[in-house]
């Protein structure tokens, strides 16, 4: 059971620059938890967890040229659980900022870069907190090689950062990310 209240303004200020702004408060109730059953001498999964938290984002959409866009969001988030106890793993800011830039009628770059930080463990994991990571990726398209044929080389994690996300402990140094990743895209449209 959920319930979420929110308050979301977006402001055109002209054609080349958007603001919008988003707040929230939630409520979660009976969600699933694990509870040491005594007879089964296990954890067992129940719904007796809750959890509530508030939260915004705000994010701005800017062309400050005809050929270029820029894109910046930035969100925040406090929760805690039924014991008022942060809520383990989740970022409680992330930050991005893309641009796109429209060389030409042939050529297209998008660069983008995220951060992700401030993510808890559950208070019984003893194990070091969990390293911030910052990601930086892009692509460049060729359009048109041939009617109807794009050719793009994508790249993910530009500077192979060691970016992890959070595991429950079974896996001792969390979930690893991708590192640097080279992709050849094509498409053709028929």
């Amino acid at each position: 059971d959920t319930l979420e209240a929110g308050f979301n303004v977006e402001y055109f200020i002209n054609n080349d620059l958007q603001v919008a702004l988003n707040l929230y408060r939630y409520e979660a109730d009976t969600l699933i938890d694990y509870v040491f059953d005594a007879n089964q001498q296990a954890s067992v999964a129940q719904n007796v967890g809750k959890q509530k938290g508030v939260g915004g984002e705000v994010s701005l959409a800017w062309k400050p040229v005809p050929n270029i866009k820029l894109d910046f969001n930035y969100s925040t988030l406090s929760a805690e659980d039924k014991d008022g106890n942060d809520v383990a793993h989740i970022p409680l800011n992330m930050a991005s900022m893309a641009v796109n830039w429209s060389i030409n009628q042939e050529w297209v770059s998008y660069l983008a870069i995220k951060t992700v930080a401030d993510r808890k463990r559950n208070i019984t994991d003893q194990r070091p907190a969990l390293a911030d990571y910052t990601l930086l990726s892009g692509k460049l398209e060729r359009r048109n090689i041939i009617p109807e044929l794009d050719v793009a080389l994508l790249v993910n994690n530009l500077l192979d950062e060691d970016a992890r996300e959070p595991s429950n402990g079974s896996i001792p140094d969390d979930y690893p990310l991708a590192g640097r990743q080279l992709m050849l895209e094509v498409n053709y449209q028929f």
